[in-house]
């Protein structure tokens, strides 16, 4: 079951801040969220794919720091998307970086 801590930013923006799942490989992001926190999925050694939805905009720094199992990225939406520097940092067996985002910054 996923376990997501959504919240509104200063901009009223939807900002996933943390992920408390339990066992699923295969993670989907909510649609409306435009922000992946700092450190959200950091240290997960479970997850092996995330989608995320036609909304996002932005990867924060060490949002998926550690997350050593995971293979796989899929991002949906069209708008350009920020990802900053080291937000998939340690992810060791990464294989696929899907995107049909433009992207205006990227860190990896």
């Amino acid at each position: 079951m996923s376990v997501f801590r959504i919240e509104k930013d200063e901009w009223a923006e939807k900002v996933l801040r943390s992920y408390g799942g339990t066992d699923e490989t295969i993670v989907i992001i909510p649609e409306g969220v435009k922000k992946i926190g700092a450190n959200a999925f950091n240290n997960d050694h479970t997850i092996e794919k995330v989608v995320f939805p036609e909304s996002i905009e932005s990867i924060e720094k060490h949002a998926f720091v550690n997350c050593d199992h995971l293979k796989s990225v899929e991002f949906k939406g069209r708008s350009p998307l920020v990802l900053e520097d080291l937000a998939f940092d340690r992810c060791t067996d990464m294989r696929e970086f899907n995107l049909t985002n433009n992207m205006e910054s990227y860190g990896f």
